[in-house]
């Protein structure tokens, strides 16, 4: 084995820069790319780093070391981006992160969202928290491909461009584009709020006709 000297780490961000110089002198010795323990606790000890930059080294140094100790786990918890990066790579290694820490994306869309792509479903009671028009949308569209669980749909009372393109392009299907009575009734509210807003004004036409002649709205997330 090529040997090296490990040194001593002041800040999570040195070590991550010193592994992505070194990591192959493991790899190519055929050991796991981790360094001893003591080493580690780098990420517990750094007092010069915000603790969002300390989770980021830590999602990235698991790409190499797997599952961390539950006390450097913890320390993802204060940002979603690096807790959902840290799944994934465990998932990539057929591992799985400690329920309760996933629990902390909790009320997270944007990152929920994210986690759903790589995981597929959700757990109801993280599912429930999806509270964001756009990602409740974007969920129901390319993680469950179909509808929302019923008490979901209520989101879309805080936006009606996205209540409009749920109806399109997730409850149409084979089913007529009308939403639930109580969207329903919040869009003809909002017909009249907004009488030029197209995708407003397109549901309205298409919620009264026949739902295999109306055109879809244009495709765009924005």
């Amino acid at each position: 084995m090529e040997t090296i000297t490990i040194p001593k780490f002041r800040t999570a961000r040195r070590l991550v820069m010193w592994m992505e110089r070194n990591w192959h002198v493991f790899s190519n010795a055929g050991l796991e790319p981790r360094l001893p323990p003591d080493r580690e606790q780098v990420f517990l000890k750094t007092k010069k780093e915000k603790p969002e930059e300390v989770a980021a080294c830590i999602a990235r140094y698991a790409g190499w070391a797997g599952r961390l100790s539950p006390e450097i786990e913890n320390l993802l918890r204060v940002h979603g981006d690096s807790l959902c990066a840290y799944v994934r790579c465990l998932k990539s290694r057929d591992q799985e992160a400690p329920q309760d820490l996933v629990d902390s994306l909790a009320g997270d869309s944007a990152n929920l969202y994210r986690l759903a792509k790589d995981i597929g479903r959700l757990p109801k009671h993280l599912e429930d928290t999806i509270d964001n028009p756009r990602y409740a949308f974007l969920y129901a569209k390319e993680v469950l491909r179909g509808r929302l669980p019923r008490n979901l749909e209520d989101v879309f009372f805080k936006d009606a461009y996205f209540a409009a393109r749920y109806a399109f392009e997730i409850i149409r299907g084979f089913a007529p584009v009308k939403l639930p009575e109580e969207l329903h009734a919040f869009m003809i509210m909002k017909s009249f709020e907004e009488p030029d807003n197209d995708h407003i004004r397109t549901y309205m036409e298409a919620s009264e006709s026949d739902p295999d002649k109306v055109g879809n709205t244009d495709g765009k997330v924005r």
